[in-house]
């Protein structure tokens, strides 16, 4: 993994960097409901306008250094397969989210960008832990926690806003030095 600007990542296969208003018509046709099944505040179907929304909140919030996202990009054949982001929950403390669209599951890019998008992400919005959540049932993304060296620390309900249920979670934290 190499950073070659402050915010911008390259590792083997992929290039993380803020995500831009370009990337608004490739995460709306990301968004499918298989997808969005697994996240607390994504929805499906999404309209590009949609999208062009959530990518300028997330401008935003980077501007106000509250949040970092990341666009997942592969860099053999320079497509968008998702994001990856940092929020800040309270001072140090920030939490970890990302998605993967359905063609590049699998492949191992949810491990990947989460990887090289924790410290660069905490560093960014100055946190020592980094937590995040997972749907009991989403065994992969439990996968991509533990692999980033994070703990179990217990669990919540959360509200699955697209599909308007709640959901228990796992909670999982890693304490950066």
């Amino acid at each position: 993994m190499t950073a070659v600007s402050p915010l911008v990542v390259l590792t083997d296969r992929l290039l993380l960097r803020p995500v831009r208003n370009a990337d608004a018509e490739a995460t709306a046709a990301l968004m499918t409901p298989r997808v969005a099944a697994s996240l607390s505040s994504w929805h499906s179907p999404m309209s590009v306008e949609e999208a062009r929304s959530r990518v300028e909140k997330s401008q935003a919030a980077r501007r106000d250094g509250t949040a970092v996202d990341f666009a997942i990009i592969e860099r053999l054949g320079d497509r968008l397969v998702g994001w990856v982001g940092l929020k800040q929950v309270c001072p140090q403390r920030a939490r970890l989210g990302y998605w993967i669209g359905a063609p590049f599951q699998g492949l191992g890019y949810g491990s990947e960008a989460a990887a090289a998008a924790l410290r660069t992400g905490a560093g960014f919005l100055k946190a020592s832990i980094v937590e995040a959540s997972a749907r009991e049932e989403n065994a992969a993304s439990i996968a991509i926690l533990r692999k980033l060296g994070m703990s179990r620390c217990g669990t919540c309900p959360e509200r699955m806003q697209w599909r308007n249920v709640v959901e228990l979670c796992a909670v999982y934290e890693l304490q950066l030095t």
